[in-house]
């Protein structure tokens, strides 16, 4: 999908449609500083762990 050697980009959404069909028309901007982080949890719940083992 992206070409080698392609920047990573931070984009903000600032419009969206959606036909009488259900085709999703989104209109993106350029949304500034790329932010770099994690979506790692800092304390994994009880039901996090449990979910975890189910996928073993």
């Amino acid at each position: 999908m992206f070409g080698e050697g392609t920047n990573a980009s931070n984009f903000q959404l600032i419009d969206i449609k959606s036909s009488s069909t259900g085709v999703i028309i989104a209109t993106y901007q350029p949304g500034g500083e790329l932010k770099i982080g994690s979506f790692a949890l800092e304390n994994e719940t009880e039901a996090e762990l449990e979910r975890r083992k189910k996928l073993v």
